[in-house]
């Protein structure tokens, strides 16, 4: 032990903390609270879990998964005083119903009169929580099917509800007693958004919400339906709490511990703003919010804990140099076909980005870029056609297709094996297209899912008891989360999600608890030598994306955008730029929704809060900002192609104000009327007596030379509207 020197101040709990935390007094107390609050939460790590007498003897928990059970019973025992929820974010397979199923048959064996728990679920996950139950409990607590003809049977006929409720548009509710003697309820997050009304009259012990992210928008609905629900213990399960910002664990602890995080403005201004602009703020911010949520977290990755998974292998041919970094990929050679096609895509958006129409100009792009998408997946599955094998036979076919080839050839090594692959891809096209060729070559037809059918996982159990080669083509989409196909090792992601976490997802199908062999995952991408492809640009963007991926809280902003992966260049060696900025012929061009998405990229920095108002029902207000200092705008967006408008957008925003402010109490608001044109003298002395500020289109060209707007994007937003 190092002593300290006799001259150095020896200072109390309350200096040190000061200056630890740099500090002033009126923040002392909160400082203060903190401590208090690490030392009642703070998990102690010999604590032994209570496992239920009804688990089944052959069933055993692995170490972490006991350790999960006693940090959940730990959070539980403290009481809602001290501690509402936790957040199980346990990377992908590692047995999170398992861990929960435990927690909860333990505490009805110990309290069996305590009220029901409800677990909220997408619907493909729901038979997989009543079989865990069966499978690894004896006499589990009794569970009520709130779904389906379960939610059917206990809907309130219309006939029987009163006429008040009707008036007030409250018309789904279940019947008196619709609980019956059950202690688990499973259901959906859209029944809890449509029958919020009866649901939030019953008392729950535990509200469960697997694949949490679901709750992930402050404002959606199904949120404040399941923030709403009377409970005494909250936890949000999902191996992604962050998909594409911090917001998105605001909004997970908004549901588990109210208030923790502070309301989404000042989350914002504290930790959002520094940490994903990595200002000088960040390392301290991230301190800071860490402290915060890791006492209520529980976060475990399967290679730091499952000492007995086998490998998961990327395979590559190919390594290129970027942003500083070796990078590994698949690559596969473009072919003739395929390089003639994609210069009638390059040739087609050229001619698109010289169209005035902003919304044509951006509907034209995007159907042509997604169009080249389709060129280099499988060149005969080409947007608005229907799939055909090319006229000269299957063997021209493949000779056209080269990643159609090296896929079959893949799989006829994964044939001498025995072993099974996974092929993700979206396009119902390609799909098609797939099954057609894999009958071809081996003669048996592959199992397809997509879409949201309930009974997925009984397909996928067949197909993983039939022994030897086999072959399931899915969509990353449809089977994002919750579907254990561990009896196949190959997986191919044939097209990509635009989303590193989502494709980790779905390879996670294969590679988790339960897996017996090496899972190999292949990236095919097409490449060509003399210009860079859209799946050469796509994977390069992937591998920077999963460079930000590294924990919950440095993983943000992993969307790729559709303007990112605009070509810059096509086969014939012209090149091109979609950065071409926005100007005033662009602007005098839009539409009057359009104008309005323009007035949100000029007016809201990034990380700002800022949306359009729907077309109908504004109340006089388009355009709503909402800064980080608790400040923000309204405004009025006045597209005229006349000169000299009047004072009806002052009227407007004025008439208008009242109710947005109501909705956002703790914001001072601005009031704006902006236009691409000038404002008369009338509309300009009512501005002045009711304190609106207009925006004129002198100003509005000076705001375009400091904040300079990509064309690109301005597309990419009007298209998402």
């Amino acid at each position: 032990m190092i002593k300290q020197p006799k001259s150095r101040k020896k200072y109390n709990l309350k200096e040190s903390l000061l200056i630890k935390a740099n500090i002033n007094e009126l923040e002392y107390s909160e400082t203060q609270q903190a401590v208090a609050r690490e030392k009642r939460l703070k998990f102690p790590e010999d604590k032994k879990p209570s496992i239920p007498f009804c688990k089944r003897q052959e069933i055993t928990l692995l170490p972490h998964q006991l350790y999960g059970v006693a940090w959940l019973q730990h959070l539980i025992s403290l009481g809602p005083q001290d501690c509402r929820g936790a957040l199980l974010a346990d990377d992908m397979g590692l047995g999170k119903t398992l861990q929960l199923l435990t927690v909860l048959a333990e505490h009805y064996e110990t309290n069996p009169s305590s009220p029901p728990s409800l677990i909220v679920a997408p619907p493909v996950l729901m038979n997989n929580w009543v079989n865990e139950a069966a499978k690894f409990f004896i006499n589990f607590p009794e569970i009520l099917l709130l779904h389906g003809l379960g939610l059917t049977e206990r809907r309130q006929p219309k006939s029987l509800i009163a006429q008040g409720l009707l008036d007030k548009k409250i018309s789904n509710l279940l019947m008196p007693n619709w609980l019956g003697s059950a202690k688990i309820v499973i259901t959906t997050y859209e029944a809890v958004r449509d029958y919020e009304f009866s649901l939030a009259k019953q008392d729950f012990t535990f509200l469960i919400c697997d694949e949490a992210q679901k709750i992930k928008t402050p404002n959606a609905l199904v949120t404040l339906a399941l923030k709403k629900q009377k409970s005494n213990f909250r936890i949000a399960c999902t191996g992604t709490p962050v998909e594409n910002n911090l917001a998105d664990l605001w909004c997970l602890y908004d549901f588990i511990q109210p208030g923790l995080l502070g309301d989404l403005s000042a989350f914002g201004k504290k930790y959002r703003r520094p940490i994903e602009t990595k200002s000088e703020e960040q390392i301290e911010a991230l301190n800071l919010l860490r402290n915060l949520i890791d006492l209520q977290l529980l976060r475990r990755m399967k290679e730091d804990v499952a000492d007995n998974l086998p490998k998961k292998i990327k395979v590559s041919n190919d390594t290129y140099e970027f942003e500083g970094k070796d990078r590994k990929r698949l690559s596969i050679q473009i072919s003739d076909y395929q390089r003639r096609l994609y210069e009638q895509g390059v040739t087609q958006l050229r001619a698109a980005s010289v169209e005035i129409d902003g919304k044509k100009r951006a509907n034209m792009s995007f159907g042509i870029l997604h169009f080249i998408k389709s060129i280099c997946a499988e060149p005969y599955c080409r947007p608005q056609t229907t799939f055909n094998v090319d006229p000269g036979g299957h063997a021209t076919h493949l000779f056209n297709s080269p990643k159609l080839k090296w896929m079959l050839d893949q799989l006829a090594n994964i044939e001498k094996l025995h072993e099974k692959a996974i092929i993700f891809t979206e396009s119902l096209q390609i799909q098609r297209a797939l099954t057609q060729f894999i009958h071809y070559k081996f003669d048996f037809i592959p199992l397809v899912i997509n879409g949201s059918t309930d009974e997925r996982q009984d397909l996928i159990d067949q197909f993983q008891k039939k022994p030897g080669f086999g072959v399931i083509v899915l969509s990353p989409l449809a089977v994002g989360f919750g579907v254990n196909i561990v009896s196949a090792n190959h997986v191919i992601h044939y097209s990509r999600t635009w989303n590193p976490a989502k494709e980790g997802q779905a390879t996670d199908r294969a590679y988790r608890i339960g897996q017996k062999k090496d899972v190999y995952v292949y990236c095919p991408t097409i490449i060509a030598n003399d210009f860079m492809t859209f799946e050469d640009k796509l994977d390069r963007l992937m591998c920077t994306r999963m460079d930000l991926a590294g924990d919950i809280l440095d993983g943000v902003g992993i969307d790729i955008s559709q303007a990112d992966l605009m070509p810059g260049d096509g086969p014939s060696g012209s090149k091109f730029s979609f950065d071409d900025l926005v100007d005033m012929d662009v602007m005098d061009g839009l539409t009057g929704y359009g104008f309005e998405i323009f007035c949100k990229l000029l007016l809201a920095q990034p990380l700002n809060t800022a949306y359009v108002t729907p077309d109908s029902g504004d109340g006089g207000v388009d355009l709503v900002v909402i800064r980080n200092d608790d400040t923000g705008l309204l405004c009025q967006c006045k597209h005229r192609s006349q000169t000299g408008l009047g004072w009806d957008a002052i009227k407007e925003i004025v008439a208008g104000s009242a109710a947005y402010q109501a909705r956002h109490p703790n914001i001072l608001f601005q009031r704006i009327a902006i236009s691409n044109q000038q404002f008369n003298s009338s509309a300009k002395n009512q501005a002045a007596i009711n304190s609106v500020r207009l925006i004129e289109r002198d100003e509005i060209s000076q705001m375009l030379l400091e904040r300079p707007i990509k064309r690109i994007v301005l597309d990419d937003e009007i298209c998402k509207h």
